[in-house]
């Protein structure tokens, strides 16, 4: 299954917030079938649990679908794909369809569908951020606006997962995701994600121009602004993320 986010090209995507005003409903056969049929359990509401949000794919994306595997709508615009690690069965569904049934663990109301559903967004957009800008990080003297952007983007996916202190493995992961399995043995690679994330001021930058954070607008696409070539160099400004009572060895 494709997920937009395991690809760092430039990907157009549309703005996606869930409003919690979505009116629940009692599933039709074709739902609860569908549910029950890849889960462990065969009673509907302890199976619609065992489910979680997986990925986020995009029209434009290899492997989206128009159709949703819930209800049958054929105008799907963005997929949200749920699995179940209990049977290793994904689903593309449709956003609306998880908030009004009730799918996925602690989804009981249509706000707090809503609240799951925006948090994984926030947290997908910030690991794709991480993931298209990993690669500039590996050079010796990245862009300073690029090297702030990702530290931001990279310790907000951490505060999502409430994770204080990131093993390297944890670090691969989330810059790479299923890359990391061919990176891992990289001391290179290992040693600058140590240094990125855990000793910051040391990490000597360049500033530019123009650098601005990937735009994430309806109609646009998922991507950097065009920059201006070299200015001058020396240490990135810092902001608070950088504070050094963070930064310990590992």
């Amino acid at each position: 299954m494709a997920n937009i986010l395991n690809n760092t090209s430039r990907q157009k995507s549309r703005k996606i917030r869930i409003e919690s005003n979505i009116v629940l409903s009692e599933p039709k056969f074709m739902t609860t079938n569908m549910i029950i049929r890849n889960s462990m359990s065969k009673i509907y509401d302890e199976a619609k649990a065992e489910w979680e949000l997986k990925a986020i794919v995009s029209e434009e994306s290899e492997g989206f679908s128009n159709v949703c595997q819930l209800c049958g709508n054929p105008h799907l615009k963005i997929n949200f794909i749920i699995s179940n690690p209990l049977t290793g069965h994904d689903l593309i569904v449709g956003s609306r369809c998880i908030v009004r049934f009730g799918i996925i663990k602690g989804n009981v109301d249509a706000e707090s569908g809503s609240l799951i559903i925006n948090n994984f967004i926030k947290e997908q957009e910030s690991i794709f951020h991480v993931r298209t800008l990993v690669k500039g990080m590996m050079v010796l003297r990245p862009d300073a606006k690029d090297y702030k952007l990702f530290y931001e983007a990279l310790k907000h996916s951490l505060d999502h997962r409430n994770i204080k202190d990131p093993t390297i493995e944890t670090l691969g992961e989330i810059c790479y995701g299923e890359k990391w399995k061919s990176k891992c043995n990289d001391i290179y690679i290992r040693e600058r994600l140590k240094l990125l994330w855990y000793r910051p001021l040391l990490i000597e930058t360049v500033k530019t121009k123009a650098s601005k954070l990937p735009v994430y607008k309806e109609g646009t696409t998922w991507g950097h602004k065009s920059r201006k070539s070299q200015v001058y160099n020396n240490m990135a400004g810092r902001s608070e993320s950088f504070k050094t009572d963070i930064i310990g060895d590992k």
